[in-house]
C-alpha cells in the first residue's frame, strides 16, 4: 500500500556546520532559511533546539520558533497562490521576516514614546500639586518641600555622575558586597559567602536603591516588618557540567549554573530576621569607623544604632545524644551508602571532641600531638582562642580510621544532617527506639508561633555533637573552666544554660570519654563569677 501523501510541511531547526537555520520539507520540496545564528553542535538537542547549557538558549529557541511560524505561513501563502516553489517560499519568508522586524521596531518606539508621555504627565501632576499647595503651606511645609526637591536634585546629579563614570556608588547593596571581601578573598568561608549572597539578594528585593545614608532606625524597622510579612524566594539553579571534573580528582561532575527562577517559600523566622539585621549593622559600623572607604561627601547616619531587635527568639531546640545512644551509633554497621557511614563518623567525632563542623578540616596530623587535639576554632579565630581536647576512645577510633586527617571524611553540613537522620531512622526507627521520642519544635515569625511536632532522630544535626560532649562532661561533674578549655566558649553564660538543664544527673552506663572523677559541682552565681575570673 502506498504511503499517504503529506498535507502539511515539516518545519524543523537545522544545523549545517555551525550555521543554525530552519528547514522545510514537503513532497520533494526542500527550503532552508538564511542563517539565524552560529551555534556549536554540542549545544543542539535531538529535536534541533538549543540545549539549556548554552548561555543564550532562551533567545535562540524563541527565534527558532518564530522562524518556523513565518516559514509555515510563507508555505500557506505560496500554496494558495499555486506557486509552491523554493523561490516563492524564499520571497514570502523574507517579506514576513521584514514585517515582523518592522513591527518589533514600531512596538519598541511606541513603548518609548508612551514612557516619555507618562513621565511628562507625572511631572505635570507633581508641579500642579506643588503650585496648588504652596499657597496654603506654612514655613515648615516649605522647608520640607525644599528638602525633597534637594533630594531629587542630588539623585539626578548622582545619576549623571554614574553615567559619566565619575561617581563612587553609595548604595547599601554595594557596601554589603564589599564587606564580604573587606579582608581579602579569605574574609568569609565558602558556606558563609553563599549565605551572605542570599542575604544581599533579599536586601535587593526589599529596596535595591537604598543608600548607606538612608539607613536609619525607621529603615531598620521597615526592613524587619518586610522580612516578617514577605515570603522568602529560594533560587533554583540550572545544573551544568563542571569543566574542572576528571575521574578521581575529587570534583563534582555537575555544578551550579545561572538562576532559572525563584521558588516562593515560607515567611522568615525571627532568628533569620535577627541575623539579617545584624549583618546590616555590622557592615555600617565597619564603614562608619573607616570614613576613608566611603565616597566623597557620604556619611553614615547614627540613627540606625537606635534600632533594637525585640522579636521573640527561637526556643532552644538542639537535641543531644545520651551516652548509651553514642554506643549504639558506634556499633551500627548497616549503612545504605558510603555517605551515611561518613555522616555517622562525623557526628561521633563532634560528640567526642565538642568541635564544630566547620573545624573538621583543621584536624590534621599536625593538630594532634601527645594525645591532644590543639587548634584555633574558625568561629573564634579573630580572638586567637586555642582549644585543647584530650583524645578518648571514640575520637581515637575515628582518627585512626581516616589516617588522623578528617579532611578524608569531609561531607557538607547539609549532607551530614540528611544522612545521619536517615541512619537514626533505620528500620523505621526500630534500631534506635529512644530517638523516636516526640519533641515539640517551636519557632516564631514575628509574633506568630511556627511549631511542629518532630522526633529526636529528625532533630539531630551537626551541632548536636557539641551539645552531647558538653552534656556528658557536665554529667561527670567536669568543672566549667576545664570544659571551656576544650570547647573554646567566649561566653560563660552560654555554657551555664547547659549546666542548668543537667542538674539531675543520670546513672551512666560507662565513662565513655574516660573522664576523671570530679567532685559534684554547684553551678551557682558564686562559682560562675570564679570561673569568669579564672578564664
Amino acid at each position: 500500500m502506498a504511503r499517504p501523501k503529506a498535507e502539511t510541511p515539516t518545519c524543523v531547526p537545522y544545523l549545517r556546520g555551525n550555521a543554525l537555520s530552519v528547514r522545510l520539507s514537503f513532497a520533494g520540496l526542500k527550503y532552508r532559511t538564511p542563517k539565524i545564528d552560529n551555534v556549536e553542535p554540542e549545544f543542539i538537542m535531538k529535536n534541533g533546539y538549543v540545549k539549556p547549557s548554552h548561555e543564550n538558549y532562551l533567545d535562540l529557541n524563541e527565534r527558532l520558533g518564530s522562524a518556523i511560524q513565518r516559514l509555515e505561513q510563507a508555505f500557506r501563502i505560496a500554496q494558495a497562490a499555486g506557486e509552491l516553489t523554493e523561490q516563492r517560499l524564499g520571497v514570502e519568508y523574507k517579506r514576513l521576516t521584514g514585517e515582523a522586524e518592522q513591527a518589533a521596531r514600531h512596538a519598541q518606539k511606541r513603548a518609548e514614546v508612551e514612557e516619555q508621555v507618562t513621565g511628562f504627565r507625572r511631572r505635570l501632576r507633581t508641579e500642579r500639586a506643588i503650585n496648588q499647595s504652596v499657597h496654603n503651606e506654612d514655613v515648615e511645609d516649605q522647608i520640607q518641600r525644599l528638602h525633597e526637591q534637594l533630594k531629587q536634585l542630588n539623585v539626578r546629579r548622582d545619576n549623571q555622575r554614574r553615567e559619566a563614570g565619575t561617581y563612587d556608588d553609595d548604595k547599601l547593596i554595594t557596601f554589603l558586597e564589599k564587606y564580604a571581601t573587606r579582608d581579602g578573598i579569605a574574609t568569609m568561608a565558602d558556606a558563609t559567602r553563599r549565605s551572605h549572597s542570599s542575604f544581599i539578594e533579599t536586601v535587593r528585593q526589599f529596596e535595591s536603591a537604598t543608600t548607606v545614608q538612608e539607613v536609619d532606625e525607621e529603615w531598620m524597622v521597615r526592613f524587619q516588618d518586610w522580612l516578617i510579612s514577605t515570603p522568602s524566594n529560594k533560587p533554583i539553579y540550572q545544573t551544568i557540567p563542571n569543566p574542572a571534573y576528571a575521574p578521581g580528582n575529587g570534583q563534582k561532575q555537575k555544578m551550579r549554573g545561572k538562576i532559572l527562577y525563584y521558588k516562593t517559600g515560607d515567611t522568615r523566622k525571627n532568628d533569620t530576621i535577627q541575623t539579617y539585621l545584624q549583618k546590616v549593622t555590622s557592615c555600617l559600623n565597619y564603614y562608619q569607623a573607616r570614613p576613608s572607604k566611603l565616597p566623597k561627601g557620604v556619611t553614615i547616619n547614627d540613627s540606625f544604632k537606635l534600632y533594637k531587635f525585640k522579636l521573640k527568639p527561637k526556643e532552644d531546640n538542639v537535641v543531644a545524644l545520651e551516652e548509651h545512644e553514642l554506643f549504639q551509633l558506634l556499633d551500627f554497621t548497616d549503612f545504605a551508602m558510603r555517605e551515611q557511614e561518613r555522616a555517622r563518623d562525623i557526628l561521633l567525632f563532634l560528640s567526642a571532641t565538642s568541635l564544630r563542623h566547620s573545624d573538621l578540616v583543621k584536624v590534621t596530623p599536625s593538630a594532634v600531638k601527645n594525645g591532644i587535639i590543639n587548634l584555633t576554632a574558625q568561629k573564634t579565630s579573630h580572638h586567637s582562642i586555642e582549644v585543647n581536647i584530650p583524645l578518648n576512645v571514640i575520637s581515637t577510633a575515628i582518627l585512626k580510621k581516616y589516617a588522623y586527617n578528617m579532611v578524608n571524611c569531609k561531607l557538607s553540613y547539609h549532607k551530614v544532617n540528611r544522612r545521619i537522620r536517615e541512619v537514626l531512622n533505620h528500620n523505621g526507627g526500630k534500631t534506635f527506639p529512644s530517638l523516636q521520642e516526640p519533641v515539640e519544635v517551636v519557632n516564631y515569625s514575628g509574633a506568630r508561633p511556627v511549631g511542629k511536632t518532630s522526633t529526636r532522630a529528625n532533630e539531630i544535626g551537626t551541632h548536636s555533637g557539641r551539645r552531647t560532649f558538653i552534656n556528658i562532661c557536665l554529667d561527670y561533674n567536669v568543672p566549667v573552666n576545664k570544659i571551656i578549655g576544650m570547647t573554646g566558649h567566649l561566653n560563660v553564660a552560654t555554657l551555664m544554660i547547659y549546666a542548668n538543664k543537667r542538674k539531675d544527673v543520670k546513672k551512666h552506663m560507662s565513662n565513655i570519654f574516660q573522664l576523671p572523677a570530679y567532685p559534684a559541682q554547684d553551678y551557682g552565681v558564686v562559682e560562675l563569677a570564679e570561673v569568669v575570673q579564672e578564664v
